[in-house]
Parts: C-alpha cells; sequence; structure tokens
C-alpha cells in the first residue's frame, strides 16, 4: 500500500502543475485581450470626444448670433 500512495501523490502533483500552468495561461489571454479592448475602448472615447468637441463649437458660435440677432431685434423695436 506504502507504494500506491508515491505514484498518486505525484500524478496529483503533475495535474496540478499542470491545471496551474493552464490558469496562468488562461490568465495570460485573458489580460491580453483587456488590454485590447481597453486600448479599443480608449480610442472611441477619444473619436467620441473630438466629435463632441466639434459639434459644441459651431453650437456656441450659433448661439451666441442667435442672442446677438435677438438683441438687435429688440433695439430694432425699441427704435
Amino acid at each position: 500500500m506504502a507504494n500506491s500512495g508515491t505514484p498518486r501523490a505525484a500524478s496529483t502533483d503533475a495535474n496540478a502543475l499542470e491545471l496551474q500552468q493552464l490558469i496562468s495561461r488562461s490568465y495570460k489571454s485573458m489580460n491580453k485581450l483587456v488590454h485590447f479592448y481597453n486600448g479599443q475602448l480608449h480610442e472611441e472615447l477619444s473619436t467620441l470626444m473630438s466629435s463632441i468637441q466639434e459639434e459644441q463649437l459651431p453650437g456656441r458660435s450659433i448661439s451666441e448670433h442667435s442672442s446677438q440677432l435677438t438683441e438687435a431685434l429688440d433695439l430694432k423695436c425699441w427704435l
């Protein structure tokens, strides 16, 4: 019986090592995917922020022109 315990322990150690290596590879793959998608997300957010800022600049100009026109019309009504 003493001999049968040793191969089982060696087999268990080998299985544990294989499992540990599999988990390690899985984490590395997962980290690569997370890094990739974080990069994609960062690019998308940068593009979105740029487009929002571009859209806001003309919007401000339009609102400024609108308020200037409103003031001009108000002045015209007073005259």
